[in-house]
């Protein structure tokens, strides 16, 4: 069984929604409109969250760190959200780093779609594919 950075055992696979990896804000995406977050809001909560720290620290920005190690991953995000940027540069990162990672971009859809679950079809497909993940573990790769 792997263990993390602080000898805890990982879990069997990791399925993350919309994550906010980078608490610098630095990708391309928190500078366009955003249909649920004010421009600049994120670095507005990301300070308070971060505090005085430094927010590349990899314990609290996960994009800084190093991914090698970690279970099969399935990252959903929006197309229209402020941190798509951030999936999509932490998949990248896992996938150089030998995880088997898969990323599902919803066309048209927000921040965290998925818990939107019945109420529109791209919602209850992302779910059930979340599910489907979760019992095997095992992501289709692209």
């Amino acid at each position: 069984m792997p263990f993390g950075i602080r000898q805890i055992p990982l879990p069997a696979a990791v399925v993350a929604l919309s994550p906010w990896t980078d608490l610098k804000c630095t990708g391309d995406s928190y500078r366009r409109e955003d249909p649920l977050a004010p421009e600049g809001s994120w670095l507005v909560f990301g300070k308070y969250y971060v505090g005085e720290n430094d927010p590349a620290q990899p314990l609290i920005s996960p994009l800084y760190g190093d991914l090698t190690g970690l279970p099969p991953l399935l990252i959903y995000a929006g197309e229209n959200e402020s941190m798509l940027d951030d999936s999509t540069q932490l998949a990248e990162k896992a996938r150089n780093a030998g995880v088997n990672a898969r990323l599902q971009i919803g066309s048209g859809m927000v921040h965290c779609y998925p818990v939107l679950s019945p109420l529109f079809p791209e919602a209850k497909e992302a779910m059930d594919d979340i599910c489907t993940f979760l019992r095997t573990g095992l992501p289709r790769l692209l």
